[in-house]
């Protein structure tokens, strides 16, 4: 998460200073501090993500829990579209190309007035543009922008076949986590209607039948929690 944080500080400050001529030591500082600012990411990602959990698990009740995991998901979800994104942009400007064509020398029209190539634009929308065909790849839907030489098309079944794997295991995991907390409530509801018929069968005082229905109740809070 910090990476792509990191790395969209680097788009942003360079679509803000491209138009700026007197602005060339400015990049280079940008730059260095992006890289550094990557690295101290990489190195705390692992212990974030453990911290995290452990408060999970300590402060949040299973809902609250599953709440984090799916958010969690979807930032993954970003992170991978991020990386397929930077991927995808590199091989339409680096790779070498056996048709003559790059995607970002392709031809987009707004209306028949207005069209325009994806290199003529600035850095950060082509990067939107990489960042709508990864999340397009991974959650097989459509973007505007295909493949035009070999190499993109390679990427793109690549990116096909990733996009299943990643939106079916996403799919059933947040299915398994539903599924786990509507089983745990079940037991729980269970557990207090069968309390309940106790208290009830063995003619129980009301008063005291409430203390003890708010005492489980409680319990099952704190053991949620």
């Amino acid at each position: 998460v910090g990476c792509v944080l990191v790395d969209w500080l680097n788009i942003i400050s360079t679509f803000v200073l491209q138009n700026d001529a007197t602005s060339g030591s400015r990049f280079v500082e940008v730059g260095r501090l992006a890289r550094f600012l990557r690295i101290v990411a990489i190195l705390r990602l692992g212990r974030l993500g453990k911290v995290v959990e452990e408060l999970s698990h300590r402060h949040f009740t299973e809902a609250a829990r599953l709440t984090v995991q799916v958010f969690g998901m979807l930032i993954g979800t970003v992170w991978v579209g991020h990386i397929m994104a930077c991927a995808w942009y590199s091989v339409g400007r680096d790779f070498s190309t056996d048709t003559g064509g790059r995607w970002v020398e392709i031809q987009s029209y707004i209306n028949p007035d207005l069209s325009f190539e994806y290199w003529e634009m600035g850095i950060f929308y082509q990067y939107i543009c990489a960042l709508h065909f990864s999340m397009a790849q991974m959650t097989l839907g459509c973007a505007d922008v295909f493949a035009t030489n070999t190499v993109e098309r390679i990427f793109n079944i690549a990116g096909l076949l990733l996009g299943l794997l990643f939106s079916t295991t996403l799919v059933s995991s947040i299915s398994s986590w539903m599924v786990d907390l509507q089983m745990r409530r079940k037991d729980e509801n269970d557990k207090m209607r069968k309390l309940r018929t106790y208290l009830r069968q063995h003619k129980v005082d009301s008063s005291i039948a409430h203390r003890v229905n708010r005492q489980c109740q409680a319990r099952i809070a704190v053991k949620d929690a």
